[in-house]
């Protein structure tokens, strides 16, 4: 058994179907049956039940939850030992939707750092947060604040967008958008907006909302190993942000 074969049995289970998870994890759809029945071979259980979709069997669910901590651990392992190397390597943060341009500003006032930044919607960061170094995320562990703010060229107007995450000021909207530029072309066809006021759109109909302010902060796994690249990074964004 290898950490291929355990990525391999992971994708498979999210996808529930073998061409779908061949294609994910770009290799042929034999060879990805191959490696899932010698897996099964080897444990001597059958992992899955060859429906449509795919179902996990009783073996399959609880070699699941030992797999996803076997990968877990692979993961902080190859921190620690970065660390102790002192390798380089790439933080991968999250970040939510329409607050990447400036949560990217500051991190880039980092010096000797690399980042790669995945964007989502705080439910699904915190959900995959195992996957991050760390994520900007609305939380009590406040890093900034930011005000909620309208936009619209037409007060008359029955229609509304927000951003992508309902985090972001729990609206009732009728659209929820993850894209900038399509939010402002919405305003242009006479929506009204309500977003983070961090975003400062260089719009003249922009109004103040009485509306509590959304606390920005970090948050990570705590069960998870945090290189010292991570923590220094933290400590920088904490001083960028408070200074």
């Amino acid at each position: 058994m290898d950490f291929k074969q355990l990525t391999y049995f992971l994708t498979l289970n999210e996808c529930k179907s073998f061409t779908v998870a061949a294609k994910q994890l770009n290799i042929t759809q034999p060879n990805l049956t191959l490696t899932i029945k010698k897996l099964e071979k080897d444990l001597q259980v059958r992992l899955f039940e060859r429906t449509k979709p795919l179902k996990l069997t009783d073996a399959g669910k609880l070699f699941l939850k030992y797999t996803k901590n076997a990968l877990k651990n692979k993961e902080s392992f190859d921190k620690e030992i970065s660390d102790l190397l002192k390798k380089p390597s790439v933080l991968t943060i999250g970040v939510p939707y329409l607050l990447h341009p400036c949560l990217s500003k500051a991190l880039y006032t980092i010096d000797s750092f690399s980042f790669a930044l995945v964007e989502d919607t705080t439910e699904n960061l915190l959900k995959n947060i195992s996957s991050f170094d760390f994520c900007f995320v609305p939380t009590s562990n406040v890093l900034f604040k930011t005000n909620i703010v309208m936009y619209s060229k037409d007060f008359d107007s029955l229609k509304t967008v927000s951003a992508a995450d309902k985090s972001f000021g729990n609206l009732k909207t009728d659209i929820y958008m993850n894209n900038i530029f399509s939010i402002m072309q919405l305003i242009e066809d006479n929506y009204t907006a309500y977003l983070p006021d961090i975003i400062s759109l260089n719009y003249e109909c922009r109004y103040s909302v009485d509306l509590p302010e959304i606390s920005v902060g970090i948050e990570y796994d705590k069960e998870q190993y945090m290189s010292s690249q991570a923590q220094v990074a933290i400590h920088a964004l904490v001083t960028y942000f408070q200074s």
